[in-house]
This record gives structure tokens, C-alpha cells and sequence, in this order.
């Protein structure tokens, strides 16, 4: 990272404001006309905020939109409401949705390959990846939307998909396969519809490696490439998009670039006293799971419904107990770029000071640290946890329902975030 770069990530928050959502900054909204705009994430839809945001927005401007991403986690429930996005009908018509969320399972190799073949695995993982992207860029997409014919006759006619709009990283293969998707429409006589790169991040920086060795300089030759070859380009920073511009050859795209930051959607705030009632209530069972004791020093009972570790209910209305513990939440995906040892020291530098206080220690709130999130190191901090032996401090794991994560994060005193950036540039 340059010291320009350096500058520039530094004095983000002197810069404009962006606009709020993306049908806005893409000037969708303005047209008469619904558009069909198609949104790629090669990951799970459920754990990829931004690009659910995204199609939130445009279903909100009254545009087709339909998301593509891997399998698993629910997305956020405005996306779940089918009924919300339905399209009013004549009397017979079938009715059809703004929104089609298409789940892909890409065919992967056995893990154990992995172990003793790395390369074989992980060219057999990238053809299984490239089979998936095609069969649903050339087959399932097209017909994902429709509409009934004018001629009375209900025949479902596809909606042309006017604008790819893909996340990036990843990078491989996913640029370089919905560019092919892009200009082969022509071919088939459907009109081209324009390729949006959303950059994140850079794709090649995501490989821990030299700058030196084969493959990251060959994704970075790749990323270079593909760049060019999109309509336009969002940016999360603005620091991106002057790094996109030196060193990727975007200069001369330069009016299609657009900085869209990161802005959370109205359901993140703070969370009102019986709203946090009802969550504590319902993530009781974890809390007895892993740490009971605390529960019965606080003295919350199994079957009290009108008292939780951080509410009590008083005259029929929920309010925050006075001796509450503080509770701070921290996400986290559990991998080598959240070095989640230092929230972990810091836990136990608080309880070793609250020990020192002596006999006033008991003034010091407890504190509840509540980590959400699943990832491949989850299980070995959780054996790091078990042995910290903290008494005034608990450190808590949990999986939430898309639902519950804003209402959790509203009712914390103190969040934390541990993410570091791979390429320096993605983060205001």
C-alpha cells in the first residue's frame, strides 16, 4: 500500500456521502421500466450482507431481482417474505414474484483428497465450481423470471436479465464466466445484459502467499484482465477505487466507477427494553448451556418468565435490571484473518484487574462477551475458552437466526470487531 492509498483509506470519513442503496447509484430507479437484475455471491447468501442489501434495494425500487449464491444460512427476513414481493395480477392470472433465490451446491471433491493430493483437489474443486456457474448462468437463470404473455393465452414469457451484478472476491471463475453469460446473449438473440463488479476487497489478496509465488501472481494477472471488461464498477471504498484506477487500468472507465460504503438497513438499532425481553427469553437455553452458574448467581430461573439475565418484567412492562452484567457482542467467521486471541487476552487482563480490586470488586458489573458466528477454528477457541478459568468475565459462543443478530446487537453495550483487511484498501 502506497502512502497515497495510505492517505486516502485514512481520510475516508472527509469524503461525500454516498448514496444510500445501490438502485440509486446504478440510476435504476428513475426508469419507467422494471428491470430483471441477477445478483451473484460465490458464497452463502446467508452470510453475505452486503449483496443482500443490495437486493433489497432494488426489489424496493420495484425491480426483478434474483440472487444466486451457495447453500445455506436463511437470509435476512425481508427476503423471506414472499408474499411481500408478489406482483398484483388480473382476475386468472398467475401471480409471480420480483424475487427467485436460487441455492447452488456446487459438487465438491472428498476432504480426505485434500490431505494428500492438494493440487487434484483443488483443480477437481474448481470444475465442479465452473459446472454449477454454468448450469445456472445458461440454464436456470433465464427462466428464473417470468411474466404471462398479453395474448390471454398465460404462457410464461422469460424476462431478459438486464444487469449482472457479481461480488467480488471470489474472483476465479466467477468474473471471467458471467462476462461469457454477458456477451453471449447476443447470440441467442436476447438483448446484452450490462456486468457490475461490486469490489469488496481484491480477489488475489485472499490467497496468503508471496507476491512472488505462481498463483497469486497469475489471480492478480486474471483480476487485472477481467476488470476492464465490466460496464461498471461499485467500490466499497474510496481508497479502492483510486487503487482499481493506478493499478488495474481503470482510468479510462473512470465515470462508471461509483463509491457505494458499506450502511447498515433501518432494522439495525437499538433494541427496545421488551423486545430484548423476548430474545433473552428465547436465547435462554444457550446461556444455561454454557455457563449455568452465571444464570443461578443472577437468579434466573427455568421457568421465570419475567426475568432474564439482563430484563426483568414490573408491572407488566420489560425494563433493564440494574445489576446487569455488560454485554459485549463480537461477529466473527472463526478464520486466520480474526485473531481472535486478542479479545481473548483482553478478557482475561479485565478479570485478573477486577480480581486485584479486592473487596471492591464486587462494584464491577459482570461482563458477558457473546461471540456469533460459525468457522473452521470455532471449536479450537472454544477449548481455549473452557480453560481460561474467568470469574468475572463469560465468554459465550452462538449461532442467531438472520432475525435475531440485529436485536442482539442493539442490546449490546460494547461491539467489537476483529477483521482485518488482506489488501489494506477495503476498510474506511
Amino acid at each position: 500500500q502506497t502512502p497515497t492509498m495510505a492517505a486516502q483509506a485514512k481520510n475516508e470519513k472527509k469524503r461525500p456521502s454516498a448514496p444510500r442503496n445501490i438502485a440509486s447509484r446504478v440510476n435504476l430507479s428513475n426508469e419507467p421500466q422494471r428491470r430483471h437484475i441477477t445478483i451473484i455471491v460465490l458464497g452463502d447468501l446467508g452470510r453475505s450482507p452486503r449483496m443482500q442489501y443490495h437486493a433489497l434495494s432494488l426489489l424496493e425500487h420495484g425491480h426483478h431481482v434474483t440472487l444466486v449464491g451457495y447453500a445455506g444460512e436463511n437470509v435476512i427476513q425481508p427476503l423471506q417474505n414472499d408474499v411481500r414481493w408478489r406482483l398484483q395480477c388480473f382476475d386468472g392470472e398467475e401471480s409471480s414474484s420480483l424475487l427467485k433465490v436460487i441455492r447452488m451446491e456446487p459438487p465438491t471433491p472428498p476432504k480426505s483428497l485434500r490431505r494428500f493430493v492438494l493440487p487434484v483437489y483443488l483443480l477437481l474443486r474448481l470444475l465442479g465450481l465452473v459446472y454449477s456457474l454454468l448450469h445456472t448462468l445458461f440454464r436456470v437463470v433465464p427462466s428464473a423470471q417470468y411474466h404471462t404473455a398479453a395474448n390471454n393465452s398465460k404462457r410464461k414469457v422469460p424476462i431478459p436479465v438486464d444487469c449482472v451484478l457479481v461480488q467480488n472476491p471470489p474472483s476465479i471463475p466467477l468474473l471471467f464466466l458471467a462476462y461469457v453469460f454477458c456477451r453471449s446473449r447476443p447470440l441467442l438473440l436476447h438483448p446484452r445484459p450490462g456486468l457490475v463488479i461490486d469490489w469488496h476487497n481484491l480477489g488475489y489478496t485472499m490467497f496468503d502467499l508471496s507476491d512472488y509465488h505462481p498463483i497469486r501472481f497469475l489471480a492478480r494477472i486474471y483480476e487485472r484482465m477481467m476488470a476492464p471488461r465490466a460496464d461498471a464498477h461499485l467500490c466499497v471504498t474510496a481508497a479502492m477505487k483510486q487503487w482499481l484506477i493506478q493499478n488495474f487500468g481503470l482510468g479510462a472507465h473512470e465515470e462508471k466507477m461509483s463509491v457505494l460504503r458499506d450502511r447498515p438497513p433501518g432494522f439495525f438499532r437499538p433494541t427496545r427494553p421488551m423486545e430484548q425481553h423476548r430474545l433473552m427469553k428465547k436465547l435462554e437455553l444457550q446461556f444455561r448451556t454454557a455457563d449455568n452458574g452465571l444464570m443461578t448467581r443472577m437468579g434466573v430461573c427455568k421457568d421465570d418468565a419475567n426475568r432474564t439475565l439482563f430484563t426483568e418484567i414490573s408491572g407488566g412492562k420489560a425494563r433493564l435490571r440494574r445489576d446487569r452484567p455488560a454485554l459485549v457482542v463480537s461477529s466473527t467467521s472463526w478464520t486466520p484473518d480474526e485473531d481472535f486471541s486478542i479479545l481473548l487476552d483482553a478478557c482475561v487482563r479485565i478479570d485478573t484487574g477486577i480480581r486485584d480490586r479486592g473487596d471492591v470488586a464486587a462494584a464491577f458489573p459482570h461482563v458477558v462477551v457473546i461471540v456469533t458466528g460459525k468457522g473452521p477454528q470455532k471449536v479450537m477457541y472454544e477449548e481455549k475458552i473452557s480453560r481460561l478459568n474467568l470469574q468475572h468475565v463469560s465468554v459465550l459462543t452462538m449461532w442467531l437466526e438472520a432475525a435475531d443478530y440485529p436485536l442482539l446487537l442493539g442490546c449490546a453495550d460494547l461491539g467489537i470487531s476483529l477483521h482485518t483487511s488482506t489488501s489494506g484498501i477495503d476498510l474506511p
